[in-house]
């Protein structure tokens, strides 16, 4: 992603954002998660200037498949959860999804965060839910979108 660099450690992840408009925003986006929606993302170890530091837990889909599918229920209900409190992730895909060893699923990726402008979650059901406030031509992904890691394909629901 432009504005973003990743690096990964052993038992760390840095994400550093590039000190322009857009790294700004994104990293605004991260913080806010991070700060607001803390239950829902990794633990943050250290934070300084544009720059984020958090454990580093495995992806989802380093797991099996049917492995995987214990998450999908405490995933969904993080989702919704997230809308509840007035946000959309904003790009619902399993390579965005990692697990915790006692805390289960959790987001990274928070660049997407917007303020939910409906009464339905978009990382649920979509473009169908979109008001002006938020890219209605966005190519985001969502739990029941089409693709090889969004959950409804990924787990055949």
């Amino acid at each position: 992603m432009d504005g973003v660099q990743v690096r990964t450690l052993d038992d760390v992840v840095i994400k550093q954002y590039k000190n322009h408009t857009q790294g700004a925003e994104l990293f605004r986006r991260e913080y806010t998660a991070h700060k607001r929606l803390w239950w829902a993302t990794p633990k943050v170890i250290a934070a300084y200037g544009m720059e984020f530091m958090t454990e580093r837990l495995p992806s989802i889909l380093s797991i099996p498949v049917e492995e995987s599918r214990q998450y999908k229920e405490h995933l969904y209900w993080l989702v919704d959860h997230i809308h509840r409190e007035g946000y959309w992730h904003g790009n619902i895909d399993l390579q965005n999804v990692v697990i915790h060893p006692t805390r289960g699923p959790l987001l990274i990726n928070w660049e997407g965060l917007t303020v939910a402008s409906g009464a339905e979650s978009y990382d649920l059901f979509g473009p169908k839910v979109i008001t002006d406030s938020f890219d209605k031509d966005s190519n985001y992904g969502f739990w029941f979108a089409e693709g090889p890691t969004y959950p409804h394909t990924y787990w055949k629901d």
